[in-house]
């Protein structure tokens, strides 16, 4: 819960004294406290009807761009959006091969066992012997434990938690300051994994960075213009990463076909 003030004036009257917000201006309250069911995105809408909005200020005295709030609210204010790069839902984690799980049972807690799952996608689990363990979430590994183990436990209750996801990884490659692999802990996008491979060197092809994917068996090729995404155009090229990507960064002028 929280309370906003919206300030609304005249375009071109920014530089009205600070001290005086109300002044010449119409300004407006919101607080959820008061009333929880008021819908902010109708406030808004609604304040914006009555004048062009200079800023948004929050209880604590932030502000917030008028051309974010427009863009918020899918309002035309006349002002310039700048693109930013979506962060993709992640789906639920599946397990490969090189992950290290936790594996335990209820009833044999102190028993807990780590296990690295071998490149034929199986692990070795005490009683059950190999079982088949990529490709599959951990929820669902750990009903597939339950059912198998229940011949020779009473209510196993099995858990199944990835103590490293070393899968997870993408490859650097060319004009980088340390080039090779580098693990994918979490989201990371093209310009950060340049950025922990110690950038790119003095005769790199910014403009023709390749980021090569493989999905479904397919092969994919896309290019990244480190120039333009630093200066802050085309933004949308400096996806996130997926495990197993490939960032290729050549000498100027020697380039690879992008398909």
């Amino acid at each position: 819960m929280f309370e906003l003030t919206i300030v609304a004036s005249p375009l071109g009257e920014d530089e009205q004294d600070e001290a005086n917000p109300s002044q010449g201006r119409h300004c407006t309250h919101w607080n959820t406290r008061r009333d929880p069911r008021l819908n902010l995105g109708g406030f808004l809408a609604q304040s914006l009807q009555e004048g062009p909005t200079t800023y948004m200020k929050l209880l604590f005295g932030g502000r917030v761009a008028a051309a974010a709030l427009c863009a918020g609210l899918s309002v035309g204010c006349g002002a310039k959006t700048s693109t930013v790069v979506t962060r993709p839902t992640p789906p639920e984690y599946v397990i490969a091969v090189d992950d290290v799980l936790t594996v335990a049972f209820w009833q044999e807690q102190n028993s807990a066992t780590d296990v690295v799952v071998r490149p034929d996608g199986k692990i070795s689990l005490p009683l059950l012997n190999d079982v088949q363990a990529a490709g599959y979430t951990p929820q669902k590994l750990a009903a597939l434990l339950e059912e198998a183990a229940s011949k020779y436990i009473t209510e196993p209750d099995a858990t199944v938690i990835v103590k490293e996801s070393r899968s997870r990884k993408v490859f650097v490659l060319g004009e980088v300051g340390t080039p090779g692999m580098v693990p994918l802990a979490g989201d990371m996008t093209v310009l950060q994994l340049i950025a922990v491979s110690g950038g790119l060197l003095e005769y790199a092809d910014k403009k023709n960075i390749v980021i090569i994917r493989t999905e479904n068996g397919h092969e994919q090729r896309l290019k990244f213009n480190y120039s333009d995404v630093v200066d802050g155009k085309n933004v949308q090229q400096n996806i996130f990463l997926q495990p197993g990507d490939t960032v290729v960064v050549n000498e100027a002028g020697v380039g690879i076909p992008l398909f």
